[in-house]
Formats: C-alpha cells, structure tokens, sequence
C-alpha cells in the first residue's frame, strides 16, 4: 500500500527492505553483537541497555526489555548497518517535526559500532496542517482519524502536494 502511494507521489525505490528480513537474516542480532563487543551495553532491570551517554545521548537507551523483546531502535540500527554492508556511504533519514530527540541516540550508536556519524544526513519534514470548510482539520493516528497521502492527493492534485511537502520550494520567477 505504501509502495502505490509513494509512486502516486512520484517517489520510487530501487529496493525494499522489511524488519522481518532484517529480523530473519539475523542483522538485528548483529547489532546487538557490534554494540556488545564494542562495551557499551550492560544490564539493568532485566534489560540490556546501551550505554549512549559515552557519545553525547542525555540518557542511556533500551535495546532488549526485560521479556526479551526488542525495542524499535534495534531495527532501525539493523537497517542502517544493511545500507552500509551494501556500500552506500551517505545515508539520508526523514523524520517528523516531533523526532529531534532520536538524532542524538542514532549518532551515538554509529560511533559506538566504529561508523562515521557523518555519513548519516538527517532531514526533518515539518507538520502541515489541513484546513476544510475553513476549520482546521484535527488528526490522531491513535484515534485513527488521519489523512493519507492518498486522500490528499486525491483533494489537492499531486503536484499540490509535492510542493508543500519539498524541503525547498521553487523560487517564482
């Protein structure tokens, strides 16, 4: 579904990469393998966390809860390291307006797992507020009351919403 409404918009990509395979081609392990060997994980509480004050993070990060899961952050590592052992060196994250905090937790890790923070290039999309009738649309992924790519594409034309949604907006000439 993801797939057709990034193509609606324009975006294509040349490959796709889901947690399952990461989780079934035992990346995530690995991460958790890179981050222990480099001695910055301990435990506490019954979970293993990662030490990420060592590099700048304000606080230390849960990798493994103590029921055994894994929190989100070690896939999201997983993939990040998958980019790399494919011989990308620039890699590009897009995060929302409210993600500022997950920059510094990321950064550590890399220079944890001997990796340059700076091959990582961070871009923050901000919010866009929809209005009808006037009103203000109010949205709540919780709720399920949300707006898709796919409706406002459908409301407002593809090339509409591609240009409120660039980082850089065309200059008028």
């Amino acid at each position: 579904m993801q797939r057709s409404s990034l193509e609606r918009f324009d975006v294509v990509f040349d490959g796709w990469v889901s947690e399952k395979t990461l989780r079934a081609e035992g990346v995530v392990e690995e991460v958790l393998s890179y981050l222990t060997e480099a001695d910055c994980t301990y435990e506490k509480d019954d979970a293993i966390w990662f030490a990420s004050t060592k590099y700048g993070d304000d606080k230390d990060r849960v990798l493994m809860k103590s029921d055994g899961s894994i929190t989100y952050f070690v896939p999201d590592l997983a993939y990040h390291l998958t980019k790399i052992q494919r011989g990308f060196t620039t890699l590009i994250d897009v995060f929302g307006p409210d993600h500022h905090g997950y920059v510094p937790r990321i950064k550590a890790a890399f220079t944890a797992m001997g990796y340059d923070e700076g091959m990582l290039e961070i871009i923050f999309l901000q919010q866009v507020n929809l209005f009808e009738s006037g009103e203000r649309v109010k949205m709540s992924k919780r709720a399920g009351k949300i707006v898709t790519m796919d409706d406002l594409i459908n409301v407002v034309g593809k090339d509409s919403a591609r240009y409120f949604s660039s980082p850089e907006r065309p200059t008028r000439i």
